[in-house]
């Protein structure tokens, strides 16, 4: 063998691998075949020699311009190779996650109420026309509006906004303005939002009772019980006010498990008003 060290090239990855035995046949860097290695090229070239070999396959390292070949790739390459994988089987996983989870809504959130949302100042949210006002500890988000199939022919205008700051309580406000000349009934508002709750099969209600409840001459109904969702038992109270030609609709579900849900909920539930007297505009 010349005393200047030879190179062979891998044609897989372009690693220069020296040439320092007759039985190299293996890339020092990627570990695949060597397309070019003494044995093979020996058997179609008999009574060649090394030294052949090096002349006419072989390359010396002033021969290539590109040094780093000569040494072997970062292992930092495998370590970010390895890290793209990683990304992509918990990408992979959280997407089906999301496809199969049954609640995607409360997926993130957090399970329990925190006692500084008990302990902070909350605000006033008003809807409506003459305004209902419900105290929250932060301002709800306007959502998509789903009308109660038994009132959607006479409802002219309808807002919903809701609240969730944890899967134990989950807060939602409606407000209905109904067309010219129609005053609706608090009962029957009641009865559309319980049937319409109930509609999809998800949800079966176990118990609840109902009582009828004033603010200033507004009408309303106290409903308070218990249903069945997904498996899952869940307590709720809400509190529907009809006054001329509008429909107020508030409803808080909670877990009873979580003790900052149940004073949340009920807290809300209290603050409500319907500002019959226009004392806010």
């Amino acid at each position: 063998m010349s005393e200047t060290l030879h190179y062979i090239r891998c044609t897989h990855c372009g690693y220069l691998n020296p040439f320092k035995t007759e039985y190299l046949t293996l890339c020092e860097s990627c570990g695949r075949k060597l397309l070019h290695n003494f044995p093979d090229w020996q058997k179609n070239h008999p009574g060649k020699t090394v030294v052949d070999f090096n002349k006419e396959v072989c390359v010396l390292a002033s021969e290539h311009s590109n040094h780093q070949h000569l040494q072997k790739p970062d292992k930092r390459i495998f370590n970010r190779s390895f890290l793209s994988w990683l990304i992509a089987a918990l990408f992979g996983l959280l997407l089906g996650i999301w496809i199969w989870y049954p609640d995607k809504e409360t997926l993130f959130k957090r399970k329990t109420i925190p006692e500084q949302i008990m302990t902070t100042e909350w605000i006033w949210q008003s809807t409506g026309q003459p305004p209902m006002l419900i105290s929250l500890p932060e301002k709800p988000e306007k959502q998509k509006v789903a009308i109660p199939e038994l009132l959607s022919e006479f409802v002219e205008h309808a807002e919903t906004y809701g609240f969730q700051p944890a899967t134990s309580l989950k807060v939602t406000i409606d407000h209905y303005r109904f067309k010219t000349g129609i005053t609706p009934s608090t009962e029957l508002v009641a009865h559309a939002v319980m049937k319409q709750m109930a509609a999809g099969g998800e949800i079966r209600f176990t118990d609840y009772r109902e009582s009828p409840t004033m603010y200033l001459s507004a009408r309303g109904i106290s409903l308070e019980g218990a249903y069945q969702e997904k498996g899952k038992y869940k307590k709720f109270r809400f509190v529907i006010y009809t006054y001329r030609n509008a429909a107020y609709v508030v409803r808080t579900v909670f877990l009873e498990a979580d003790p900052n849900a149940v004073k949340a909920a009920e807290r809300i539930m209290d603050s409500v008003e319907i500002d019959t007297e226009m004392k806010w505009m």
